[in-house]
């Protein structure tokens, strides 16, 4: 019968795999059907953009934009679940004197009271004696203070039949040591120190009183010594975990912020959207006759009664195109009108703004950014600027329009045009007010970024480059080169041109990883800078349409940020004693920016002078380094080597070169630092065959120079060079004596060197 009952067991258990398995078919068959539906109807979302660009700490928070509760944000193991803030009171060894100080304490999810309290007393040095007082401390925050909904949820049964006690957690501390879970088997030592218990819940009640009782004094001075034992050899290890944490709840904190400013970003693109709906309806909505009566005055007075036929057949079609949301129909008929003069000549004045607003929307839903550009300007342009610039105007619609459109396309610049367009005409209006202000907090922290970079500060300035970053980022600004395997290559990254924001914001970080000597990291963050501009060198899969279409756009990016971008790369190369390759960079980014600076630039000129200097700096390193190259510090060989026997000291370059060869080959490098790693390669090769030579490991090759001489040499002692001029002379009294205004002996003077 149990066989039986299992067997049925089983039958179910398929049937039910197989409904469930039927049941997600139908799911993905009516979601693809819908996708299909959406496609074919011409829906496009004009708020999604491309892949964003996410920190290497940080996951990226996906935004369902159908959803509405967006409220509940992703949580993270890295944030703490509740911040307080406790008293620790430290005693003076000189003056004997008490001194209270409030630091700050938190509890990370899951985390009780004495792995909280062992935490604290960890990051903050102080005496591991205190762990049972805050761990009372700590225990009496938690019930008192710390949200029911940020406590984990109660266990429904105890899967233990026994209760743990100081004993239990000191034998499972001990196994964990032995396994190797040191910072588990630390959190045991702290509770059997501080004496905690659990709890006894009512299905425990006649559990073992003995599991749970306190330690005797051998024992908690055992307890006592691991804790310190563990806290002298793994301390340093923690505490670098502990930043590391740190920096993973910041870039959670900076995605979460992104999160709620792309949402704000979408409420406010759907508004402006709503605008100009609201005004094409007033203006030329269903029952409108107002502009047909102002066709047909424009058809009487005119002289071509063709031409006001055909204007007035563009504008139905253009009245048409906009209600059924076909946007290639709009941009179709207004390049129409555009083009043909006596068409535009009858389209009358106060017209022009709104439909070179249409113009710009329909340009914003097929997202070319820069045609959206440049027809927002032309209807800011056409229409009156002065005034009072409230929601709903046409000209707020132009200027969000444009200046969404340039953070789409990666132009911090542009959009500031924009909104300063508005400001300037409104110095008190509350339009564009984040915006304008979150893209002058990212130009703040980039130059902050630049202040923390020449005081070596190298850690904080790539804090400050990534929140300059998240701030773009916040306003629906997305980076090409992030989130994608091929990075910006090819025709479809190339379209996204000139990214500027994000090429500054990477510049920063290559030189920052340049100071903390990670040439990889510092590499890839330059190359990144570089493709975002479209100014990288094409792959050599690239066919020849994209190797023109990459020139092109990295024709037309900003000469600052592709500056910017090689001085950054140069800084690295010299950093890494690459210095042809540096001189190389700082020859090109002046070559760009010297135009610029011709023009009157005031930033370039600043970059011209940089670029110049780094130029001077690095011809002389690179003179030094060529004088005095240490081979022996290449391999990281001692300087006493000599001194040992000629077979152990040339296995012991042998296998210096070994361990350098591993090291540094292609294969293990990243994608970015491959070249580099063979350049690392020939180095060393090169380091190896000197210090073989000095050592006496293997014979000196001769030099092909030096016997080219000896074998010149001779013809009566004559050496090579008195042999050919010898030679010319003769030839030379050989020739014919020259005309009138010729000297004897030939037309030309012969000049050779050797």
């Amino acid at each position: 019968e149990f066989h039986r009952s299992r067997g049925a067991m089983a039958v179910r258990r398929r049937r039910g795999l197989g409904v469930a398995a039927l049941a997600l078919f139908a799911l993905a068959t009516l979601s693809g059907s819908a996708v299909a539906r959406a496609e074919e109807d011409g829906v496009s979302d004009p708020d999604a953009g491309p892949g964003g660009a996410f920190g290497a700490d940080a996951d990226p928070i996906a935004v369902d934009e159908d959803d509405a509760a967006d409220d509940a944000l992703p949580a993270s193991e890295d944030v703490p679940v509740h911040k307080f803030e406790t008293t620790v009171v430290t005693v003076g060894k000189a003056s004997g004197k008490e001194k209270r100080k409030e630091m700050g304490a938190f509890f990370l999810r899951g985390d009780d009271a004495a792995a909280a309290a062992t935490r604290f007393v960890y990051l903050n040095a102080l005496p591991l004696s205190q762990i049972a007082h805050f761990t009372e401390t700590f225990a009496r925050e938690w019930e008192l203070n710390v949200p029911e909904e940020s406590k984990p949820r109660a266990k429904r049964s105890n899967r233990r039949s026994t209760p743990m006690g100081p004993r239990a957690f000191l034998e499972r501390g001990k196994r964990l040591a032995a396994e190797d879970k040191h910072d588990e088997s630390r959190f045991d030592f702290a509770r059997a120190v501080a004496g905690v218990r659990e709890r006894v819940s009512s299905a425990n009640d006649d559990a073992d009183p003995d599991a749970a009782a306190a330690l005797t004094d051998a024992e908690r001075a055992e307890a006592f010594e691991l804790l310190e034992q563990h806290h002298r050899t793994h301390s340093r290890a923690l505490n670098a975990a502990e930043k590391q944490r740190e920096q993973r709840e910041k870039a959670h904190e900076r995605e979460v912020s992104v999160f709620r400013d792309r949402r704000e970003a979408r409420a406010a693109a759907a508004e402006t959207d709503a605008d100009f709906f609201v005004l094409w309806d007033a203006r030329f909505g269903e029952g409108r006759e107002t502009d047909g009566e102002t066709l047909s005055e424009h058809s009487e007075t005119s002289s071509n009664a063709e031409t006001s036929a055909r204007s007035r057949a563009h504008d139905l079609a253009l009245r048409a195109a906009v209600a059924a949301r076909d946007w290639d129909r709009v941009v179709e008929v207004s390049r129409s009108v555009e083009r043909d003069a006596a068409l535009l000549a009858e389209i009358p004045e106060s017209d022009m703004p709104l439909r070179r607003l249409a113009l710009a929307r329909a340009h914003w839903h097929r997202r070319e950014w820069r045609s959206a550009e440049r027809a927002a300007n032309a209807c800011v342009s056409a229409g009156r600027v002065a005034g009072d610039w409230r929601r709903g105007q046409v000209r707020a619609v132009a200027v969000a329009t444009g200046a969404y459109a340039s953070i789409r396309r990666g132009d911090a610049d542009g959009a500031l045009k924009f909104f300063a367009a508005a400001k300037r005409a409104d110095p008190d209006t509350p339009l564009f007010k984040q915006p304008y202000r979150a893209i002058k907090d990212a130009e703040k922290l980039l130059k902050d970024a630049d202040l923390k970079l020449e005081r070596g500060e190298s850690r904080q300035a790539l804090e400050s480059a990534d929140e300059a970053v998240a701030k773009l980022r916040g306003l629906g600004g997305d980076d090409p080169c992030a989130g994608s395997a091929a990075g910006c290559s090819g025709l479809v990254s190339v379209s996204h041109l000139s990214h500027g924001m994000f090429s500054g914001a990477d510049a920063r970080r290559c030189r920052a990883h340049a100071q903390m000597r990670a040439f990889e990291h510092a590499l890839e963050a330059c190359e990144r800078s570089l493709k975002s501009l479209g100014c990288a060198d094409p792959p050599s899969s690239a066919s020849a349409e994209e190797a023109e279409a990459m020139g092109k756009a990295c024709a037309s990016a900003d000469p600052r940020h592709r500056a910017r971008a090689l001085s950054a790369r140069a800084e690295t190369h010299v950093r890494d004693a690459y210095f042809e390759g540096a001189l190389s960079d700082l020859r090109i980014a002046s070559e760009v920016i010297e135009p610029s600076a011709a023009r009157g630039s005031a930033e370039a000129s600043r970059l011209l002078l940089d670029v110049r200097e780094a130029t001077e700096n690095a011809e002389r390193d690179r003179r030094r380094h060529e004088n005095d190259r240490d081979h022996f510090g290449m391999l990281d060989l001692p300087n006493n080597l000599g001194e040992l026997p000629k077979d152990r000291r040339c296995e012991f370059v042998k296998k210096a070169y070994k361990k350098a060869a591993l090291k540094w080959h292609p294969d293990k490098a990243m994608e970015a630092g491959k070249t580099r790693a063979a350049r690392k390669m020939n180095e060393m090769t090169e380091a190896r065959d000197h210090v073989n030579v000095k050592l006496g490991c293997v014979e000196p090759k001769a030099d092909l120079d030096e016997q080219r001489r000896q074998q010149g040499a001779g013809y009566g002692g004559y050496g090579q060079q008195q042999y050919y001029q010898q030679y010319y002379q003769q030839q030379h009294r050989q020739r014919p004596p020259g005309g009138h205004g010729q000297r004897p002996g030939g037309q030309y003077r012969h000049s050779w060197e050797f």
